[in-house]
């Protein structure tokens, strides 16, 4: 079983790993903007 599955993920961790790569700096942009339009927000409040 090992000796079968070992090539397949090698040659799929690649393309996983940078498809997990992309949507984290998708979601890490989202947490950034939305923090920083809150920090905004309380900037101009004050």
């Amino acid at each position: 079983m090992t000796t079968t599955l070992e090539p397949r993920a090698e040659a799929t961790t690649p393309v996983r790993s940078g498809a997990a790569l992309g949507i984290a700096i998708l979601l890490l942009a989202q947490l950034m903007i939305s923090v920083h339009e809150e920090w905004i927000r309380r900037v101009l409040e004050q």
